[in-house]
């Protein structure tokens, strides 16, 4: 598998995603990737100092606001020029993105927890079948799951709507099914063979 394959594979963006990164901007793709990472390491440091000092956090309005940006500048970063050598820490901070995503939007609860490792089992799976097999999971399965790309304004969306719980709790139940169901199918499958 190329480089640019696995980075592709590591980064699960989705079909959405996919689509709008057919538009290619004139712009260094580091520089909006750095920018996702600085809103949302913001946005999470006022949360975390709110709990810490009793200050004042982020409003739920606020919470959104940053999570909508933080994925505008991801959905740059994926049309902008891609840098092969700055390439590898793309992953990394679309993890921070969604992960932290999850955390403003559905805030301490056992949920946020249940979503945020049914997502590390499957970037988890995503690696060792790159490293270990050298194949990508079937597209299939990025596309039903929507990638980054899509999950984060789905549940801005639900957050909008004052339906986030059960969409969140929709959302985890659907995705844990399928990433525990196909990665126990495809390894076993290599497995055998």
């Amino acid at each position: 598998m190329s480089r640019v394959r696995e980075l592709e594979v590591h980064r699960d963006a989705g079909p959405l995603v996919a689509a709008l990164a057919r538009i290619t901007l004139p712009i260094p793709a580091l520089v909006p990737l750095v920018s996702a990472a600085v809103v949302m390491a913001a946005g999470l440091g006022l949360v975390l100092g709110s709990e810490i000092s009793a200050a004042t956090g982020l409003t739920p309005r606020a919470s959104r606001l940053v999570v909508v940006i933080g994925w505008v500048l991801l959905v740059v970063a994926e049309m902008a020029r891609p840098t092969a050598r700055l390439g590898w820490p793309t992953p990394a901070v679309q993890r921070l993105v969604e992960y932290g995503a999850i955390i403003l939007l559905l805030g301490d609860r056992p949920l946020t927890y249940a979503l945020l490792a049914t997502l590390a089992f499957h970037h988890y799976d995503i690696v060792y079948r790159v490293s270990l097999r050298g194949v990508a999971p079937p597209e299939w399965l990025r596309t039903w799951s929507g990638g980054w790309g899509l999950r984060l304004p789905v549940l801005v969306l639900a957050a909008v709507a004052d339906a986030l719980i059960p969409v969140a709790l929709g959302m985890t139940l659907v995705l844990a099914t399928t990433f525990l169901l196909e990665s126990i199918t495809s390894w076993v499958r290599i497995s055998r063979n």
